[in-house]
């Protein structure tokens, strides 16, 4: 009987599993498991990433699905300049011209911001090397809501609405200067942050708004020297988002609003091949005025209206993604604040304060489900500080003035030796046999699971400081100096000295963190009198947002391996909580498609 290897010259593969890598794409196998022949198959999905740091609309932005950029926009005018790395999202360098309704075009290091409104429509553009936007020449026709396409050295803007009408003008730049080109066919607005893509020699605009017409479903193709009319979209709309890496026969239009009146807000998304437009899968979140960024087969949707800070991935592959979230654990048993230490699946929290009690002694474990009474602590404590594992703990300090030091073996706590001076609402990193704790006074201590020595003094001196990290490779983050305003000051600790870093995006003080130095959290916490829910990830120079939690509070304790991998609990606002979430990063699994006879 012919099989499949003697048509193919290839074996099918016998697994007791099925095949999780991305890289088993095509490939066909009988998975013993369920008695079935798969394939690894592609498909496009959109998926949630981490928020901006500003919700935003009427935005601009360019560069590719790993490394873009969002730029002005409104609730009021913006200078401000948001920066993704393909994971969350940081401060970029400022605008001069704070502006809305402009375009962008280039890579993340090397862009265009063209045009806009603010007070008037601009002519002002400006040039992006990563760091600074300089100021360049100005356009020959100042406009908003314009199309643009291309590089920071060769580029194209086209129609958009200049003193009290569209116009069909189109503009030339050489990295120098803007030279008048062939007008478009239709004059239009409503172009978003600029739905159009390709070359200066070869790009298309598309969709947008022609009053009294209504939204348009028009594309346009450009070569160099004129423009043609090709296929028109499905779903006529204005203020859309697309791929502004993509290339003349292949791009991505998502987005956008449509219908009459003020429009229709849709998450509809539709691919051109170079002769027609056909619907892909629709994003998860509606939107228009946004920004776009990518190409057609790996793009970025972010910000736009109603006021939005969401971002969504747009992948073709075979793997399936999940983003980053945080998820719901099992509560504790008892409601309240306080530190923990450990792991996501293996964390232990003890001690702490709550009206109930008002203070505890008791602590709890966690297994990765629920959270289980274990024995107490010597004392009842809080404003203390814990680092180490489930089964090596330590505790110490504490409020008032303590100078206590607790172990805990994984059955029992025991009395060891005090700290040389009393702390409290002072961070920690490390574990029981090397530790580390900083804040509340400049000067902090090491503790090497018998005694505690002098260790360099920290540079910000801060209370109710997070930590994370190990005793030579630990980081300070946020905090109360003086207290209780909340600061955004980093720190790396080499188990010598201390040396200030990139701060925080935002700043926050009663936090809690989790991690190592090149991979760790901050997440919730209280700044100017507003609890927070946020969750910033640090890469061991940079920080970036990430998924925020369900639960805002402050005063948490918190618990994990790696940015990849945290638990939250308990904590309060003007109540306390025994929730608790684990935070999962970004994970990919292989598309799998069942081949059947039928």
């Amino acid at each position: 009987m012919t099989d499949y290897k003697n048509i193919r010259g290839k074996k099918v593969k016998f697994f007791t599993s099925d095949l999780s890598n991305a890289q088993g794409e095509g490939q066909i196998f009988y998975s013993n498991t369920d008695s079935e022949y798969k394939i690894g198959a592609s498909a496009a999905a959109w998926s949630s990433s981490s928020p901006q740091t500003t919700a935003r609309d009427n935005t601009a932005g360019f560069g590719l699905q790993t490394a873009a950029i969002l730029l002005g926009g409104a609730q009021s005018p913006q200078a401000l300049v948001e920066e993704y790395n393909g994971t969350g999202w940081s401060a970029g360098g400022n605008l001069n011209t704070a502006r809305w309704y402009g375009t962008g075009m280039g890579l993340q290091t090397a862009g265009l911001c063209v045009s806009g409104y603010n007070a008037g429509n601009k002519e002002e553009v400006e040039s992006y090397d990563g760091s600074t936007w300089t100021e360049v020449g100005d356009v020959n026709t100042a406009r908003r809501t314009l199309a643009g396409f291309g590089l920071q050295g060769a580029a194209i803007i086209a129609t958009g609405y200049a003193s009290d009408s569209h116009v069909a003008n189109a503009e030339s730049w050489d990295g120098s200067s803007w030279t008048e080109v062939g007008d478009v066919n239709t004059a239009r607005g409503g172009m978003g942050g600029g739905t159009a893509c390709g070359t200066s020699t070869a790009g298309l605009i598309f969709s947008g708004h022609e009053p009294p017409t209504g939204r348009l479903a028009l594309t346009e193709s450009w070569d160099g020297s004129s423009w043609t009319e090709v296929g028109d979209q499905n779903t006529a709309r204005s203020e859309g988002q697309s791929s502004s890496n993509g290339t003349q026969t292949a791009a991505l239009l998502f987005g956008g609003g449509s219908g009459g009146g003020g429009g229709t807000l849709r998450n509809i998304c539709e691919e051109w091949n170079g002769t027609s437009w056909t619907e892909t899968v629709d994003m998860s979140v509606v939107r228009q005025s946004g920004g776009g960024a990518g190409t057609s087969t790996s793009s970025l949707v972010f910000a736009g209206s109603p006021g939005l800070s969401s971002t969504e991935e747009y992948h073709i592959t075979a793997a399936t993604i999940a983003a980053a979230a945080w998820a719901s654990g099992g509560n504790l048993n008892q409601s309240r604040n306080g530190p923990g230490a450990g792991t996501q699946t293996a964390a232990i929290m003890a001690g702490g304060y709550s009206p109930e009690g008002p203070t505890f002694a008791n602590s709890e474990e966690y297994d990765g489900t629920s959270w289980t009474e274990g024995n107490n602590l010597g004392a009842a404590i809080y404003e203390h500080q814990m680092f180490g594992t489930q089964t090596a703990t330590v505790s110490c300090g504490g409020h008032p003035n303590v100078v206590g030091t607790e172990e805990y073996d994984g059955t029992s706590w025991s009395e060891v030796e005090d700290m040389p001076a009393a702390k409290n609402t002072h961070g920690a990193a490390g574990i029981l046999t090397a530790g580390v704790i900083f804040g509340d006074g400049v000067e902090g201590f090491e503790y090497d699971g018998t005694d505690w020595a002098a260790a360099g003094n920290i540079n910000t001196d801060r209370t109710y400081v997070a930590g994370f990290g190990t005793q030579t490779a630990a980081v300070a983050v946020g905090g109360g100096a003086p207290p209780p305003n909340a600061v955004n000051a980093t720190e790396e600790y080499d188990g010598s000295s201390w040396t200030s870093v990139n701060n925080t995006l935002a700043p926050r003080t009663r936090a809690s963190a989790a991690g190592i130095l090149t991979s760790g959290l901050v997440f919730g916490g209280i700044a100017s009198g507003t609890y927070l829910g946020t969750t910033e990830g640090y890469d061991g120079t940079n920080w970036s947002t990430r998924p925020s939690m369900a639960q805002i509070r402050s005063n948490l304790g918190g618990s994990g391996a790696s940015d990849e991998s945290a638990l939250a609990h308990g904590g309060r606002t003007t109540s306390y909580f025994a929730v608790t979430e684990e935070f999962t990063g970004e994970t990919t699994s292989l598309n799998l498609k069942t081949i059947t006879d039928s």
